[in-house]
């Protein structure tokens, strides 16, 4: 992971363009939200926004702004801004209520974020691309860390390990993907890891009928580095066919909509079980190389069924 870069220009880095426009289509769900932070700053910034320019982005976006899991609008502050704050006032270490990353942006609204960074630069993006399943997903980090607690203050032992449903939010925020579909048998052979069908034989129906939305924060910024080898956790998502001729902006809409739904069923995604694994690179001209069949060789990243992991 890419820890900051000072000053460095955005499009310093390989495969990445400040405007989007020379980018895979595997970034193309945070067109909208770097859209929105583009217009509020007046031009395309050649370097990694502060916060406050982050927080006017959000401000802009008024009703339909961020917020978290109990409806607080969101704010980006500095991720050790809490800890050196109380050293100041001579307060010591923060009970584990104020220093937790979920709780805190549950109750207060607070991002707790790290300037000149990727990771953080796409989680930014992210909460301002998928506003509601991002609130679902602190919503249920919350009561997750919540149900373990036998009384208040909270411990400060709070979270050293993770449950299983705890393991999976993170997991999908970090590296998931939402696949929106109107194939039903396209969706049962990915789940079934038969990538050559799917992305290949049934390359037009695939097209047609079924588009990735990135939404782990961390799968941009691994892309970014160029590491091409980790598949995606998949939630899925029942589309009808009109809705892939619709605008990006729209579909986008629809999907986080309709993944914050799925997510809110707590017994469907309980554990890293629950979700499916997914080859990104496979699905069609999210790299120039996968329009040849040959690409789809490669078991290092397409791997046979009883090997493949999330």
């Amino acid at each position: 992971m890419n820890e900051g870069h000072g000053n460095s220009p955005l499009s310093s880095q390989s495969t990445w363009r400040a405007d989007f426009g020379e980018q895979s289509p595997l970034f193309m769900p945070l067109l909208p939200a770097w859209s929105v932070v583009v217009s509020t700053l007046g031009s395309s910034p050649l370097v990694f926004p502060s916060l406050s320019e982050w927080n006017l982005a959000l401000a802009s976006l008024k009703d339909s702004a961020p917020r978290s899991g109990c409806g607080v609008p969101l704010t980006l502050v500095p991720q050790a801004g809490l800890r050196q704050r109380r050293r100041r006032r001579g307060m010591g270490t923060s009970n584990a209520l104020e220093e937790n990353y979920q709780a805190r942006l549950f109750l207060k609204g607070e991002v707790s974020t790290r300037t000149e960074n990727w990771h953080d630069f796409f989680n930014a993006l992210c909460c301002m691309a998928y506003p509601r399943t991002k609130a679902v997903l602190n919503a249920r980090h919350f009561w997750a860390l919540d149900e373990r607690q036998e009384s208040l203050p909270w411990p400060s032992t709070l979270g050293e390990k993770r449950t299983s449903e705890q393991d999976f939010l993170t997991h999908f925020d970090e590296g998931g993907v939402i696949v929106a579909t109107s194939d039903d048998a396209l969706l049962q052979s990915l789940k079934e890891r038969r990538w050559h069908d799917v992305f290949w034989l049934h390359r037009a129906r695939l097209l047609a009928g079924m588009e990735f939305f990135t939404f782990g924060h961390a799968l941009f910024e691994t892309f970014l580095a160029g590491h091409r080898t980790q598949h995606a956790m998949g939630i899925a998502i029942r589309v009808p066919p009109s809705f892939f001729s619709l605008p990006l902006a729209e579909r986008l809409v629809l999907a986080d909509e309709a993944a914050a739904l799925a997510l809110e069923n707590r017994t469907r995604t309980a554990s890293p079980a629950d979700g499916f694994p997914v080859p990104l690179l496979g699905y069609p001209g999210y790299l120039a190389a996968n329009a040849e069949e040959s690409y789809y060789d490669d078991k290092r990243y397409f791997r046979a069924p009883s090997l493949a992991s999330i």
